[in-house]
């Protein structure tokens, strides 16, 4: 799930044209600079995001201070 997360942030922020919403589970995704840069491109889609506090690669505190 961790990995499938990944790239749903990852194809959302690249292609967000395409989808009408995302729901993420657990993801992480090492490019974090392109998310970051590309974030304006998510703020139209509507997002689920799952995380399990035992996810040990990214902390829920991640999310937060994001």
């Amino acid at each position: 799930m961790s990995l499938g997360g990944s790239g749903t942030w990852y194809l959302a922020a690249k292609y967000p044209d395409i989808f009408a919403a995302i729901a993420p589970m657990s993801g992480f995704t090492t490019p974090m600079d392109f998310i970051d840069s590309s974030i304006e491109k998510l703020a139209n889609i509507p997002i689920w995001a799952f995380m399990a506090n035992a996810h040990t690669i990214c902390t829920i505190q991640y999310y937060e201070k994001n």
